[in-house]
């Protein structure tokens, strides 16, 4: 089953639902590849002239209050599944405004599956076209004053709107009550006499410039137009947003965009994993656009940020069809008191992930401790806190981790330990042939394909070394039965952990 994210369109000054029917038609045309689009349409009364003198004009104050009225009530997106909110011209100020109102009301807390905004000729800073003119029009007593006044320059309400964006959301560092950082992207036409690319633009950030005048901008012609392609990138970019932490260590999803915390991430994860158990940026940086597409497993990265320093580093794959999620890296700056915490919440991240999938079976290996040599303190503490948070240790399996430096031979293994954890109540036990598709998981789908395109010229020589690596290990696990989970700081006898033949 598809994951779902949702697009809520917001229409503009003068104008309905149906002025979004060419955008969505491009949209949908043909099948977005990792999720189920689900399209919905708000609609106000925004005419610019207003004949039946029965029907009120609503102020940008109560459109806001009736739009977060049909977020809350009239979506109906399934918990975790994210919203990105589009709006062209003045739908953008009433996205805005909602927003705002939202922490004015103390409710940011309501804000949290909105993964993206998307601004279109939205004129942020007011726009002035036919300025003299709309003197004279405004003056007409059918005319709708209250929104266009709102997007004229300088008008007092859009300044308070600004610094209450500006503050709480662009550049709010933590969600609090009454704030919550969210993406948002202003897109402008390159021919829009009336919002200009400086109001479009503001002092936003993520700004993309579209061919169109105002109201072409966001009518394309064919699918592959660059409106569609940046709705597309945001869309697939929501499929990984995680709902924004508030706390003292904070914890956020690393997308292959991110550079700086990508970089951070990979030097702390660098510093602690020797160069063949290490993983290379460039992987990292291609997988992260590529890996869901390719193989249709969920790859997700998230790094623990202490004064917005990443203090640990969490990568793990979730195969909810296979029900095993493998946990590739989970390291942290140190063994301080804020370090345990940022690696647990790390863990709270990877089991709400999992918990929304439906996936339940966890597994990951690490380097078996071997007495004299000089890892074998380091070893022995990373497994020790992994066994704090409700890992055990599969016992009597030869298991064994081929560098990662594409030898492919058995004189690069490395003796390592497979450990098992679960969402929910930490497992006692596992059934051999759990056992068994764990194993032939870790080989055969999760090396081989993070494997694929590094070593792309020699796929024969691999998969014929994963099949025999497969093949060797799995001689020694039992078809049936069930194995009582270990703790490895209990076992007196290491031999016992390591296999049934050390």
């Amino acid at each position: 089953m598809k994951s779902r994210i949702h697009l809520v369109f917001v229409h503009g000054f003068n104008s309905d639902k149906s002025t979004w029917n060419e955008l969505w038609r491009q949209l949908s045309h043909g099948a977005f590849p990792r999720a189920e689009l689900v399209p919905h349409w708000f609609e106000y009364n925004s005419k610019l002239v207003e004949l039946n003198f029965s029907n009120a004009i609503p102020k940008l104050d109560e459109i806001r209050e009736s739009f977060a009225t049909y977020l809350s009530t009239e979506l109906r997106a399934g918990d975790g599944e994210p919203i990105v909110l589009v709006g062209h011209s003045q739908g953008g100020l009433v996205i805005l405004s909602t927003l705002a109102f939202h922490l004015d009301s103390r409710r940011a807390q309501d804000l949290r599956q909105i993964a993206h905004c998307v601004l279109i000729s939205t004129p942020t800073n007011g726009s002035d076209f036919l300025g003299p003119a709309r003197s004279i029009i405004r003056k007409l007593p059918w005319v709708n004053k209250e929104q266009e006044q709102q997007l004229r320059p300088l008008d007092e309400y859009i300044g308070r709107l600004q610094r209450r964006i500006a503050g709480d959301v662009l550049f709010a560092v933590a969600p609090t009550e009454h704030s919550c950082p969210i993406p948002i992207t202003a897109i402008y036409g390159t021919e829009d006499p009336i919002v200009k690319s400086q109001s479009a633009r503001w002092i936003f950030t993520h700004t993309e410039a579209v061919p169109g005048n105002h109201l072409s901008v966001h009518k394309p012609t064919d699918r592959d137009a660059a409106i569609c392609r940046l709705i597309r990138r945001v869309a697939e970019d929501a499929l990984f947003h995680v709902p924004a932490d508030g706390t003292l260590v904070r914890t956020v999803p690393v997308l292959a965009g991110d550079a700086d915390i990508l970089r951070s991430a990979l030097d702390l994860h660098n510093a602690h994993f020797t160069v063949a158990q290490g993983v290379r940026k460039d992987d990292v940086a291609y997988w992260l656009s590529h890996y869901r597409a390719e193989f249709g497993i969920n790859l997700w990265t998230f790094a623990a940020l202490i004064n917005e320093d990443v203090r640990a580093f969490l990568m793990f794959h979730d195969d909810a069809r296979k029900d095993i999620a493998i946990v590739d890296y989970l390291v942290s700056g140190g063994e301080t008191e804020l370090d345990t915490v940022a690696v647990r919440r790390l863990i709270e991240r990877l089991q709400s992930v999992l918990w929304t999938s439906g996936t339940r079976t966890i597994a990951f290996e690490v380097s078996r401790p071997t007495p004299g040599s000089s890892d074998y303190s380091r070893d022995r503490a990373r497994i020790r806190r992994f066994e704090r948070f409700g890992a055990r240790v599969v016992p009597h399996l030869p298991y064994v981790a081929p560098s990662m430096d594409g030898e492919f031979s058995a004189d690069s293994e490395e003796p390592s330990l497979v450990m098992i954890a679960s969402v929910g109540r930490p497992p006692a036990a596992i059934p051999w042939i759990k056992v068994r598709e764990v194993v032939s998981y870790l080989y055969g789908t999760w090396y081989r394909n993070w494997f694929s395109r590094r070593y792309a010229d020699r796929t024969a020589t691999m998969d014929g070394y994963f099949n025999d690596l497969t093949a060797r290990v799995l001689a020694a696990v039992p078809l049936h039965g069930t194995a009582a989970l270990e703790r490895f700081s209990d076992a007196t006898d290491i031999g016992m952990i390591g296999g049934p033949s050390s």
